[in-house]
């Protein structure tokens, strides 16, 4: 009996060991942050932008309290097509068309592509007056292209 309570005394030891050794590896490996080419990372502390943005290559971050948003710095496509067409689409973003009257009382669609990048000096401020690059898409590209090409037949 009582080498069964040493053996598992030293069982309880390595399973804390063993936990100890999981958690130092996660910690670790969530210090270093990839940022890819083409895209630029804003650094986060609790969900606060901090001004710090990150190029491409691999950073130190503090792990479990910096969080890292990125923006796509090539061109990104958002493109208004009918369902049947956006299976063969290659947009980033793909949205219905925008269906809209002409000055005479027509309806029509209106089909239009937008191509945008985010200015890796202003990711940063994107990061804190808008949100991520799917906020961006749908409250500035998605909302403004759809106010333009609704007026455009009216001109």
């Amino acid at each position: 009996m009582e080498n069964y309570e040493r053996s598992n005394r030293g069982m309880g030891g390595l399973i804390f060991l063993g936990f100890l050794a999981v958690m130092g590896l996660l910690t670790i490996l969530l210090t270093f942050r990839t940022v890819d080419a083409g895209e630029v990372g804003v650094v986060t502390r609790f969900g606060k932008v901090t001004g710090r943005t990150l190029e491409p290559g691999a950073h130190m971050v503090v792990p479990f309290v910096d969080g890292v948003m990125t923006y796509n710095t090539k061109k990104v496509i958002y493109e208004t097509t009918t369902a049947e067409k956006q299976e063969g689409s290659e947009a980033d973003y793909k949205d219905f068309p925008v269906d809209t009257n002409t000055e005479d009382g027509q309806q029509v669609d209106i089909f239009y592509t937008v191509r945008f990048s985010v200015d890796p000096t202003m990711a940063g401020w994107v990061a804190q007056n808008v949100g991520s690059q799917d906020a961006l898409v749908e409250k500035v590209v998605k909302t403004e292209s759809r106010i333009w090409a609704r007026n455009i037949p009216r001109e």
